[in-house]
């Protein structure tokens, strides 16, 4: 029991801007709906390198260490393997392949190369991936994704006289005054603000660029395709009993109503 809690106190402190490596894995933390974290671990899938969402991460108790995010750059054409290099001041100092399950060592370079000369990418631009027919269990606690309660049962205010009232006392906007009010209206550039899926707070698209280095992040925080993740969570949490291929038939014409 003791080590159970000592386990979760340890991945509690890992702070979500940091890349975690055991023997033979890479994990990171990823912030969910339920004001907790998730555990993605860099793996492939069709041949591509995603972080998938996994319940299996013990190792990380019998060993890990962690490094900043930004201290990282990789390069994904050498498939089926992954390069990184780690980095001190856009100058890449170690090495190390990985693969998924060899292990993992960081190989001191002979010679120090400046990352700006390789064509590299942040870990954090590589896609998330949840495998809803695998994982939809987890959605199990999340609250239903539904507006109003009902709809059809919606009753009007009870205050119609007084919006009818406050109809009347409208200025009329032929008068000098409504006219001078009008021109002193003042338009402000629109910002758009995001939400960080990792610290929960909202940004602008150019406060994303600066601290990602690309727009990857901002592109994933759209706002349809956040409404389109929690609406396949609330699908999962309700037709989750089927059996898989009940399941993925309904869940691809389902997916089709977004297109």
């Amino acid at each position: 029991m003791n080590l159970t809690n000592n386990f979760n106190n340890s991945l509690d402190d890992i702070k979500y801007d940091k890349a975690i490596f055991t023997k033979n894995h890479i994990y990171r933390k990823i912030s969910n709906l339920l004001n907790t974290y998730d555990v993605y671990v860099l793996t492939t899938l069709d041949d591509n390198f995603v972080w998938e969402k996994t319940e299996s991460y013990n190792d990380i108790f019998i060993h890990h260490t962690s490094v900043d995010f930004g201290e990282l750059r990789c390069v994904t054409e050498n498939k089926p393997y992954l390069t990184i290099y780690k980095t001190y001041e856009d100058v890449a100092t170690d090495l190390m392949i990985y693969n998924g399950s060899n292990n993992l060592v960081w190989d001191k370079l002979s010679i120090n190369l400046d990352i700006n000369n390789l064509v590299t990418i942040s870990l954090l631009e590589i896609p998330n991936h949840i495998n809803l027919v695998k994982d939809n269990d987890i959605f199990t606690t999340l609250e239903p994704l539904h507006g109003w309660d009902n709809l059809c049962e919606r009753i009007p205010p009870d205050n119609n006289d007084k919006d009818n009232n406050d109809k009347d006392n409208y200025p009329d906007m032929n008068d000098g005054e409504s006219i001078h009010s009008r021109d002193l209206v003042v338009e402000f550039p629109y910002v758009e603000y995001r939400i960080d899926p990792y610290d929960g707070e909202w940004y602008s698209k150019d406060e994303f660029n600066k601290y990602y280095g690309a727009l990857s992040i901002w592109d994933h925080q759209d706002p349809k395709k956040v409404l389109k993740r929690e609406e396949f969570c609330h699908f999962t949490n309700t037709f989750g009993y089927l059996d898989e291929k009940k399941f993925i038939f309904l869940f691809k014409q389902y997916e089709k109503t977004f297109q």
